[in-house]
């Protein structure tokens, strides 16, 4: 080697050695601020940097990795890229701007049936941000200028990676494939949770793969079964009763199927839902905080979403369980431009139940029975109008008989004898149905309309007959037939918008208009009517009084109310949802106008979640019961001048620990102040049989009592899970 060549060599290794060698290394910084990672690269980067502090937020951290023998734009567009920022180079100076956004916007669908994916996540791994589709399946994401790695997941499908080269306000649909194996959850390997991944105290929400695999027992999946599983969820005694949670009523509890308010979700005076497990996609519950969106109840909201529909295929699924033969067909409609949902349940326990009870009724020297049965029919049509427009319509029918028949025979002092027959028939169930039409504006306007209407009706017909044989031979006979009729029916409008803005807040605003029509309760009697009654035979069932035997009662009302809510996510650590809903409650000259705020804070540490929300609720309709018989007798009436709206306040501090891999907890602790509450006096009189003839429904307001209530608890949720199994240990101490 000549003195030249060695001299160069010597020359290199001083000055490109030190970065050949750093060039083996990363420099890796976490968690600062974003003036000290200006301060580090500023030791990279040849021209002065500089920017304006509403640009980048104070509190916001940044994580910092790079190779330092990259070239200087490259480091600096890595740090960039992490707050959405962009850069230009002015008079030798290098300024940082807020990067050009754009948003995205569409539906997420299952690839084979074409039916929409409603909470399935989304998520940019290279900035930690994610974002989760709404309760129709759509999302509305907001990205910087350049090329993206979007991630779309949900629960039993395979994970959908998109390669995104953003430059414009796009709609774009996405399509997920199902998973060929479908473990119960996903460990990750990492005990920081996802940043979609859904906040604790936010409403929990259960998709229809999880419920399937939820244990029963004597029946298919229930909903009803499933809640009773959880934390602060309770229910009358072996079941019966309606579901309980936080101390509140059964009527406490907002139940929406598809949007559309039910009254009564039970069949079986309480024994199971509604709800066909086979043709339920999605359930949400909120109990430990109420989005603004929902009013009118003071426990929680349970919104259950049906399926769309295959929208490529026919698809006929069923099952016959202990108690009910379900089943559910789907159909693509319009050359695929639409589906077809039909779904039925009906009991078929009728003549075991019979049989049973008579054997029972037998044992005590009684003749009889008692027969209980449902059915249900649920449709659901779904019909693209275009790309952007996509009409729903929705119908369901369903009801409960229960049949109680006694008799017997006694002796009398006089020598004659009498023969004593009862035959109870009660009845009730709901119909509802409604439109619903989504539309997305622009790139980032959602709007949802919708239309519907809901009814219940409860009914009790009582039938006595006595037969008097004399001693001589002769025989007489009275007979009497007693008549309820109770019912509640609702009309409702809403009209919802939700958009997203630049600075990160998820806005949602809606109005709706409501108007109820109730018959609160009434009782017609009659001596003289010809009951053609079979005591054994279920039919025929006993005859219905005429319309004139009723006094035509009923009370109506108006409800205008409106709601507004924000979503921010300030940082990686601390989001807030806050927001307030208000109604004009309008019932015969008298008026309540409510403002109810909410708000929910939520902070992030590492792998643990903490959440405290505040929430105020008015229900301004009230469910009254004059027993404790089982069956659902209660009297639905409205708020009016001597019975004011009941109110409710609720704190709740939760808690979300990853304490290991696979253990976790979640804590919640809660307080609820009640006013207003109502109850019947005991043994009120309008409730009393005997000669009624056209009595006056307006009675029961004289037969109340108002009082004021609260309620605390710690409610406990232990979890452990692996790929294939999950165990669950839930612990409530409560007192209301």
């Amino acid at each position: 080697m000549s003195n030249r060549s060695l001299i160069l060599l010597v020359l290199f290794l001083i000055f490109q050695g030190p970065l050949f060698l750093a060039g083996q290394s990363t420099i890796e910084v976490h968690d600062i601020k974003f003036d000290s990672c200006i301060s580090i690269l500023q030791d990279y980067v040849p021209l002065p940097l500089a920017y304006a502090s509403h640009v980048v937020g104070s509190e916001r951290k940044f994580d910092l990795r790079f190779n330092p023998v990259s070239h200087w734009r490259s480091i600096l567009r890595q740090v960039l890229e992490q707050a959405d920022l962009e850069y230009k180079i002015i008079d030798k100076n290098i300024i940082i701007i807020p990067g050009e956004k754009f948003w995205y916007q569409g539906f997420i669908f299952d690839a084979a049936s074409g039916e929409s994916l409603p909470g399935a996540h989304l998520e940019l791994p290279q900035s930690a941000k994610g974002w989760v589709a709404n309760e129709e399946g759509n999302y509305q994401i907001l990205l910087s200028r350049g090329k993206h790695e979007l991630r779309v997941s949900y629960l039993g499908y395979q994970i959908k990676i998109l390669e995104l080269d953003v430059r414009s306000n796009q709609h774009l649909d996405i399509e997920l494939e199902g998973s060929l194996e479908l473990p119960l959850v996903t460990v990750t390997d990492s005990l920081t949770p996802a940043s979609y991944e859904v906040p604790v105290g936010a409403p929990l929400t259960i998709e229809d793969e999880k419920l399937h695999q939820f244990p029963s027992l004597g029946h298919a999946m229930d909903v009803s079964r499933y809640l009773q599983f959880m934390p602060g969820v309770s229910t009358g005694a072996d079941g019966f009763g309606g579901i309980h949670i936080r101390g509140g009523g059964s009527d406490h509890n907002m139940v929406l199927l598809d949007d559309i308010p039910i009254y009564n979700p039970l069949h079986m005076l309480g024994m199971t839902s509604i709800f066909n497990g086979d043709a339920i996609q999605q359930i949400t519950l909120s109990k430990n905080y109420f989005p603004p969106k929902y009013s009118g109840r003071l426990s929680s909201v349970l919104n259950v979403r049906m399926r769309d529909g295959n929208r490529e295929n026919l698809v006929i699924t069923g099952g016959v369980s202990a108690l009910s033969t379900h089943g559910v067909l789907e159909t693509p409609i319009l050359s695929g431009k639409g589906t077809l949902m039909v779904a039925g349940q009906k009991s078929h326990i009728r003549d075991l139940v019979r049989n049973y009870s008579m054997k029972q009724k037998a044992s005590i020297e009684v003749d009889g029975f008692f027969q209980p049965g449902y059915s249900d029919f649920y449709t659901k049509t779904l019909i693209d109008l275009s790309e952007r427009d996509k009409l729903i319509i929705n119908f369901y029918t369903g009801s409960d008989i229960f049949i109680d028949v006694d008799g017997f025979s006694f002796e009398n002092d006089d020598g004659s004898s009498d023969r004593d027959e009862f035959r109870d028939e009660y009845s009730w169930g709901n119909l509802a149905g409604g439109v619903r039409w989504l539309h997305t504006a622009a790139t980032k306007l959602f709007f949802k309309t919708n239309i519907y209407y809901s009814q219940y009706k409860y009914q009790s017909i009582n039938a006595y007959l006595n037969t008097r044989y004399n001693f001589d031979g002769t025989s007489m006979s009275n007979r009497e037939l007693t008549e309820f009729r109770s019912s509640v029916n609702e009309v409702g409008l809403d009209h919802e918008i939700n958009f997203i803005t630049e600075s990160g807040h998820f806005l949602a605003l809606g109005l709706g208009l409501r108007r109820f029509d109730y018959t609160p309760g009434i009782i017609a009697y009659d001596e003289d009517e010809n009951i053609q009654w079979l005591l054994h035979d279920v039919k025929p069932s006993l005859p219905e009084l005429p319309a004139s035997y009723f006094d035509e009662i009923h009370f109506s009302n108006w409800q205008i109310q409106g709601f507004l809510r924000d979503n921010w996510t300030i940082d990686q650590r601390w989001s807030v949802e806050y927001g307030f809903h208000s109604r004009l409650f309008l019932n015969n000259g008298t008026s309540y106008f409510s403002l109810e705020p909410r708000g929910s804070l939520q902070f992030r540490d590492g792998p643990h979640q903490y959440n405290l929300s505040y929430s105020h609720v008015q229900q301004a309709q009230h469910l009254i019961s004059a027993n404790d018989n089982g069956l659902p007798d209660e009297l639905w009436v409205p708020s009016s001048a001597g019975l004011r709206p009941q109110k409710m306040h609720m704190l709740d501090l939760s808690g979300d620990f990853r304490l290991t891999k696979q253990m976790r907890w979640r804590p919640s602790c809660y307080y609820r102040d009640l006013q207003n509450l109502t109850s019947f006096v005991e043994n009120p009189n309008f409730l009393n049989s005997g000669r009624l003839n056209n009595v006056d429904a307006s009675a029961w307001e004289d037969e109340l009592i108002v009082g004021k209530g609260n309620g605390w608890g710690i409610e406990n949720n232990f979890r452990w899970e692996s790929t294939n199994y999950f165990l669950d240990v839930n612990y409530t101490f409560a007192k209301s």
